[in-house]
């Protein structure tokens, strides 16, 4: 079932509310920067030391993460799960 897209409705940031949680939600996502993740196969989460380096396409310099990279082993197990 597809549901219908709706627009979320605009928030007032002059409401104080409002901006401190915007400030509060951009101060988590700043705690996850440069963190490793782990690939998420069958449920299972696998950390591998070769990594791909994932940053902010618009600040080039920011590190987003570093996600574990499958090797063919790892593929072939997403894919025989994923069937």
């Amino acid at each position: 079932m597809v549901v219908p897209y709706k627009h979320e409705p605009f928030t007032d940031f002059s409401v104080e509310e409002n901006r401190k949680a915007l400030e509060a939600a951009i101060k988590q996502v700043e705690s996850d920067l440069g963190k490793d993740y782990p690939l998420v196969i069958g449920g299972e989460r696998i950390m591998t030391d070769d990594k791909i380096k994932v940053v902010n396409p618009a600040n080039k310099k920011e590190v987003i993460g570093y996600v574990s990279k499958a090797n063919q082993d790892l593929a072939e197990k997403a894919h025989r799960i994923a069937d």
